[in-house]
């Protein structure tokens, strides 16, 4: 047998004894999760290419630019994707040591981890990209030929990023120790990812179902520039439509540059390992890890605090030191910014007559999305407070520090800025939609004590449930524990809601009549809020009590 393929036999054989039937059943949900969005994502575009063949003459430019730009898309992500994966594949992978210590060739190593680095890197597009061919085929009716070439047409534009992303990782890896390098890329590849999210969502695609505004959309479309006679995303679009259309044009000129450019820049990936592999390899296996830290340190230097802030200071120092948490925080900016923006182009202005009535009642739904939000968010950061501490709890058990103690200084250092994102939130999005007075004041309320019983259940389940034993941190909320606090959050959410929904229908009703609330009506708004107080509160303080009791034994 060739060393090469041997070399890859482990992954093979480690996805093979995955595959049984308790473990299919345990992601089933995710499955069809998956199936459900894919489903999504083939209908979306459908419709959307079927309105465009109804438009004459510009239809089928529509559908060639459409294309183009999502063969753009892809090509950019894949790039990074590569780079990133490469560098875990060639110089970051536990069995790298183990490999260089037997009598293999450094070529059959790199051809392995090429296909590995290509298959890790690629096989997500493919899977977003097959809803979108096939949905072009129906529309256009392509015969059998279009789908018998698209293998031979979509893998070669996967292999140039693919050898792309493998000669810069090479040439990384010998200018930066791979492990410092790998800190620098993530950091560049989420804020690389957070600007092409917020690109397209600032360009309003909600315009696509506004008819009066098409034309002006159909100007822009046809006038952007993404027709490059250079670039891979337009060899790739040229070559397949011929084969949607049905008309002669140079479709296998423009496969047969893509087949040979992927050769080319594969060729040019081995070479480049060739020249750099060995010696950037002895770096990255050599070298000491040298985290990027935020310059925040500083500001908590000097005397020694008191113990409750200690505790809030050494979980603050490890959050800035470990790369692959704070940076998150970037993906967290990115929500609030499209969360706000989204209430920014709501068409209030188009609403006559009834937009007090409808900003108010939009005000409410947004204390659920809200809700909701800071709900995923707590399910992030709060719950896993407590399996943070890893196997080095022992340190905080065999310390004099009491575990209500510990536990009080989970709870203030995650609830404190999640109350501050959710006033934020809540404020923001009422000034936008003009909602003042008493709606503003009772918005703002009821936020904070769902704030208040979200950050209870995260860290007091996080008590109950924690998961010390650990590979990922974002496996930690993926737990039965993580997965029952999402329903009581969830559940603690809806109901917070509901019950308000009726004064909010008194107050509503009252203000469209002009009429003040009767006093039967006060009673019943007391008590409606009275049950949220009283909600609120049991979410907040129980799961903490629980998991105070569990810690102490």
């Amino acid at each position: 047998m060739r060393i090469a393929p041997l070399l890859l036999t482990p992954k093979i054989l480690s996805f093979k004894n995955s595959i049984n039937i308790k473990k299919i059943l345990n992601r089933l949900p995710f499955v069809l999760l998956g199936i459900f969005f894919w489903l999504f994502i083939y209908i979306i575009f459908y419709k959307i290419l079927i309105y465009f063949k109804s438009i004459e003459v510009l239809g089928d430019i529509l559908a060639a630019k459409l294309l183009s730009m999502i063969f753009l898309s892809f090509l950019s992500l894949m790039v990074m994707s590569n780079i990133i994966t490469a560098l875990s594949t060639f110089y970051l992978s536990k069995d790298i040591e183990l490999l260089l210590t037997r009598p293999v060739a450094i070529k059959n190593i790199q051809s392995a981890k090429t296909v590995e680095t290509f298959l890790t890197s690629s096989w997500m597009v493919i899977l977003f990209a097959l809803p979108v061919l096939i949905a072009y085929g129906n529309v256009y009716k392509a015969g059998i030929l279009y789908y018998l070439e698209l293998p031979f047409i979509f893998i070669p534009f996967l292999l140039i990023p693919a050898g792309i992303g493998i000669t810069a990782t090479h040439i990384i890896a010998k200018t930066l120790p791979a492990k410092n390098a790998r800190d620098v890329l993530m950091l560049l590849g989420i804020i690389f990812f957070l600007a092409i999210f917020l690109f397209f969502r600032f360009l309003q695609p909600e315009k696509f179902l506004k008819p009066e505004s098409f034309p002006t959309l159909l100007e822009y479309l046809v006038s952007i520039g993404t027709d490059s006679v250079f670039m891979p995303y337009y060899w790739i679009t040229q070559a397949l439509l011929p084969l949607l259309t049905g008309e002669n044009g140079e479709g296998i000129f423009y496969t047969l540059v893509l087949i040979s450019n992927a050769a080319f820049f594969m060729l040019i990936a081995s070479w480049s390992g060739f020249l750099f592999y060995r010696d950037a390899v002895n770096k990255a296996l050599s070298s000491k890890r040298q985290a990027i830290r935020l310059p925040l340190e500083k500001f908590f230097s000097g005397k020694i605090p008191k113990l409750g802030t200690a505790l809030m200071i050494k979980d603050l120092k490890i959050f800035l030191r470990d790369n692959s948490q704070w940076p998150q925080l970037l993906l967290l900016l990115a929500l609030v910014v499209i969360y706000v923006y989204n209430f920014k182009v709501l068409p209030l202005d188009a609403i006559t007559g009834a937009a007090f009535i409808i900003s108010n009642f939009i005000a409410f739904l947004n204390l659920i999305l809200a809700g909701f939000v800071l709900s995923a968010i707590a399910a992030r950061f709060l719950f896993p407070a407590v399996s943070l501490e890893g196997q080095a709890f022992w340190v905080i058990k065999s310390s004099p520090v009491s575990m209500k103690d510990f536990l009080r200084s989970k709870l203030i250092s995650g609830l404190a800025p999640l109350i501050i994102l959710s006033q934020l939130l809540i404020f923001t999005t009422n000034l936008i939609l003009h909602v003042k007075g008493i709606m503003l004041i009772i918005s703002l309320a009821t936020i904070f004590l769902m704030t208040l019983a979200i950050g209870g259940l995260g860290i007091g389940l996080g008590a109950v449930y924690p998961r010390f034993q650990y590979d990922n941190i974002a496996s930690i909320p993926m737990g039965f524990g993580g997965i029952l606090f999402m329903i009581l959050a969830l559940l603690s959410v809806t109901l917070t809601v509901l019950f308000e929904a009726w004064p909010l229908y008194l107050y509503l009703n009252d203000k469209l009549i002009g009429r003040a609330l009767s006093t039967w009506e006060i009673i019943q708004t007391c008590i409606s809020l009275t049950i949220v107080i009283v909600l609120n509160a049991i979410c907040f303080y129980v799961p903490l009590r629980v998991g105070l009791k569990r810690l102490e034994e």
